[in-house]
């Protein structure tokens, strides 16, 4: 190679060094959301596609972009995104009582919306993206939650920690579920009921029973069979029978109906003495339910402490009237204050809720009522706040202790 040709191919070298040099200058370094906002600002409207599409590729399956930051101890930065045409774009969740309110801000001269939002560090939320009027699950959102209006994106904060069984193994020994109906008089309707036998359930043993509200949902979505086999198999629990029951007119039945009580009290459980091996002591029997379930398992203890002994209430529908506010009109449940307290001092109750989202915090203060009863008429009693909202996936997380807390093996 002669002079002339290392000299071209020296000033091709450098030529090319300065345009890659120039290019890295224009397209600065991609790390944390803030960095990503500010780098972008700085560029042109025709470089920004480019870079915002970069910025999700970096980010691909970690969307929402949930940031543990300096300032924030408690909370983290969760920035939810959307990238393509639209109008306008809203988030409805557990944070916005699942009304479309929560409006995506546009980044000028690309297809990339932003909305920001700080929660609890333990806490998980649900929420579907709005695209100009269209519900969706988070197109850049992988996971999702069943729920009993559909699935919905799920975003964990940095603290937030899945039950740990839901990784476990099915044990080898495992529990039937059957499915039977039957008419109710007091109800005028055929009710489904599904039941769950533990393994190697004998009539020769009395197990205790758990009724459960909206047992469907539990079965589906709370996975609670799965959850009663792996309990049992390790000595977490009892061997126990589960009746699964479901509504039929949901709000009217589960808001202390008379028919409802005297359907459970005279048709479902004499139906399941009848038919299954089932211990007569009231400390082995319990009710359970969430939201409204939670409210008529309740009731249910209290109407028929006389053979039942314990109820398990997640996120119950308790609406109180505080004593400081005589003149208060609002969604208050007249019959719970007419409770007498003090004739439950024999039963067990587990109450849990949630603070994420507006029906939760409205139930939350329910529940601190209740709470109170239960220390001020020493009612033997668990209860537990949770960063939390008002769904399956948290009411599923709460399950295990619940059990461990009425079933746990005896000594």
């Amino acid at each position: 190679m002669n002079f002339l040709q290392n000299r071209i191919l020296f000033i091709g070298v450098l030529v090319l060094s300065m345009i890659t040099i120039n290019f890295l200058k224009a397209q600065p370094a991609l790390s944390g959301w803030q960095d990503f906002i500010h780098n972008i600002q700085q560029l042109s409207p025709a470089e920004r596609p480019t870079f915002a599409e970069k910025f999700l590729k970096q980010h691909e399956n970690a969307i929402p972009i949930v940031e543990e930051r300096a300032q924030d101890v408690k909370e983290c930065h969760t920035v939810f995104l959307y990238y393509g045409p639209a109008k306008h774009v809203k988030l409805a969740g557990d944070f916005t009582g699942w009304a479309p309110t929560a409006e995506l801000g546009k980044i000028y001269g690309t297809q990339l919306w932003y909305y920001e939002r700080s929660f609890a560090k333990a806490s998980r939320v649900e929420y579907k993206i709005v695209v100009d009027d269209s519900w969706m699950l988070d197109p850049l959102n992988p996971k999702a939650a069943a729920g009993g209006y559909g699935s919905n994106s799920d975003v964990w904060m940095s603290q937030y920690k899945p039950p740990a069984w839901l990784d476990q193994a099915a044990p080898d020994e495992k529990g039937t579920v059957t499915t039977t109906e039957f008419p109710s008089q007091y109800l005028q309707t055929t009710r489904v009921l599904h039941v769950y036998l533990p393994y190697g359930y004998t009539s020769q043993n009395k197990y205790p029973l758990l009724v459960v509200h909206d047992g469907n949902d539990y079965i589906k979505f709370a996975l609670m069979p799965r959850l009663l086999d792996l309990m049992i198999a390790q000595k977490q629990i009892r061997p126990i029978i589960v009746a699964f029951t479901d509504p039929v007119k949901r709000f009217e039945e589960y808001a202390c109906s008379p028919a409802y009580v005297q359907f459970t009290q005279e048709e479902l459980v004499p139906y399941l003495e009848k038919t299954y091996s089932i211990s007569p002591q009231r400390q082995d029997r319990a009710f359970a339910g969430a939201s409204m379930g939670g409210l008529i398992s309740f009731w249910l203890l209290y109407k028929m402490q006389e053979t039942f002994g314990a109820a398990i209430c997640q996120s119950g529908a308790f609406f109180y009237k505080p004593s400081s506010e005589e003149n208060r009109e609002s969604k208050i449940i007249q019959l719970l204050t007419q409770v007498d307290y003090k004739s439950l001092q024999q039963s067990k109750i587990w109450l849990d809720c949630g603070n994420i989202g507006a029906l939760e915090q409205v139930l939350l203060q329910g529940n601190q009522e209740l709470y109170a009863k239960c220390v001020e008429f020493a009612i033997p009693h668990h209860y537990k706040e949770v960063t939390e909202a008002h769904n399956w996936g948290s009411w599923r997380k709460r399950l295990e202790p619940a059990l461990a807390y009425l079933f746990a093996p005896l000594k």
